[in-house]
């Protein structure tokens, strides 16, 4: 984001000084485009500057107003229209380059030479690439997260895992707080090369489990779930339930075959847990609804925090499961925890809930820490 306290900082200098002139930043280059190149087309501006047409002509007309262009319908096409500046405007012009330059030499005062040189160098680079992506249409799809092997992820099966980024839910418990605000930087794996990777490993891995993030958030999983069924792939997904006919739409289409749902706590304490104080959990029990209803393998998680779990909310839990297997993992604080200071159980703690919880329930296993997920 330091990009972007660049810009506002770099606006707010240029709006101030261009205030006698009645220009703002947003006009500055586009007057200098136009300088520098007499009888320049709007259609030339945008793509120097890599502006849309709106932009352009909202921005030229402002600095015809003010007197500081003429628009010239050319000979040769009436379609097309040339731009000038006036006398008005060159005669300011060395003011606005001065003001341009007294930034830039503020700004990268205490570079020298060549870090200067390294950084236009680099700078430029972006910024053609910038340029470029802004005109291509990238696919949507993306994996913020691979592990290319796990051995108990999905039962019996050697699997690999893909975590996808983006949560709907702001859990102070979340372990992955960079899979959910995430990075300009961040690393990022492309569809095409996770699938090159999975065709290649066919006959050692014989699972996927998709995670997040939420994978409900991903419509777009649809035919890259399609395409790992074709090659023989058994599919797990996680997910916070929040999702149901996304999840539901994966079912009816047999992408899935195995689930799992992260239960939080009991539906009135969601906003608590989930930091969403507006949540409507309706959403959660009709996916529980729709997985119970298919059939299909499933089980639910809950990561046990001191603050969040008492034996009386666990208890009221356990209609919500089912039949299920529930997996209950103990709290950890990481340093990728969204909210820092949160506590687990002790090991003895641990144990006299899981005993008098499987007086109830006996499909209960305890993990002491949630570390692997």
């Amino acid at each position: 984001m330091d990009i972007s306290i660049l810009y506002r900082s770099t606006q707010k200098y240029y709006d101030r000084k261009l205030e006698a002139y009645h220009i703002t930043y947003a006009q500055l280059p586009i007057l200098l485009f136009i300088f520098e190149q007499e009888g320049i087309t709007m259609q030339q501006i945008g793509e120097k500057g890599s502006y849309d047409k709106g932009t352009v002509t909202k921005n030229v007309k402002k600095l015809e107003t003010l007197g500081y262009v003429k628009v010239v319908p050319s000979k040769a096409d009436k379609r097309v229209r040339h731009i000038y500046t006036t006398y008005k405007a060159k005669q300011i012009i060395s003011r606005i380059y001065r003001i341009r330059t007294d930034w830039w030499d503020h700004i990268s005062k205490d570079l020298d030479e060549k870090t200067l040189e390294t950084f236009e160098k680099a700078y430029t680079g972006m910024c053609e690439k910038a340029n470029e992506y802004a005109h291509l249409d990238p696919k949507e799809l993306r994996f913020y997260d691979w592990i290319k092997l796990s051995l108990n992820h999905y039962p019996d099966l050697p699997c690999t895992i893909l975590k996808v980024g983006g949560c709907n839910l702001r859990c102070p418990g979340c372990r992955k707080k960079n899979l959910v605000f995430l990075g300009e930087g961040q690393k990022t794996y492309e569809e095409e090369d996770v699938m090159f990777d999975l065709r290649k490993n066919k006959g050692r891995l014989h699972a996927v489990s998709i995670e997040g993030g939420e994978p409900g958030l991903h419509p777009e999983l649809g035919p890259f779930l399609k395409e790992l069924k074709t090659l023989g792939y058994h599919v797990k997904i996680n997910t916070n339930g929040m999702y149901p006919d996304v999840i539901g739409s994966w079912i009816v289409q047999e992408l899935v075959d195995w689930i799992e749902i992260d239960l939080k706590s009991v539906p009135e304490h969601y906003a608590q847990v989930t930091g969403i104080y507006d949540i409507d959990t309706n959403q959660l029990l009709k996916t529980i609804r729709i997985v119970k209803e298919s059939g299909l393998p499933h089980r639910f998680a809950t990561t046990l925090i001191r603050s969040f779990h008492d034996e009386h909310i666990l208890n009221a839990m356990i209609p919500y499961t089912g039949s299920a297997p529930w997996i209950l993992r103990n709290y950890q604080e990481c340093e990728q925890s969204i909210e820092k200071g949160l506590e687990g159980f002790s090991e003895r703690e641990l144990q006299e809930i899981a005993a008098r919880l499987k007086s109830r329930k006996t499909n209960i296993k305890i993990e002491k820490d949630a570390n692997h997920v």
